[in-house]
């Protein structure tokens, strides 16, 4: 997800005139480390070329565009 967009989403949740259910809050944190070392991951190795690379984990939370767009491509159909 857009981190400028993500940072607005927290300013307004911070007011104090809005409220903001723990799961809500839970789903903008968990997207806040979607895809960062704060997630953990895994090294990736290419089987041609040998070139390593670090795939971090997603945060799994259906809102995120990271994580929509990553779970309609693996079960598209073809």
């Amino acid at each position: 997800m857009n981190k400028s967009i993500l940072a607005e989403i927290t300013q307004v949740m911070n007011s104090p005139l809005f409220f903001a259910s723990t799961e809500q809050r839970k789903a903008v944190e968990n997207m806040h480390t979607c895809r960062t070392a704060a997630r953990g991951g895994r090294i990736v190795q290419c089987p041609n070329c040998y070139t390593r690379t670090v795939v971090y984990n997603p945060c799994n939370t259906r809102l995120c565009n990271l994580f929509s767009v990553n779970f309609v491509q693996s079960r598209s159909v073809g």
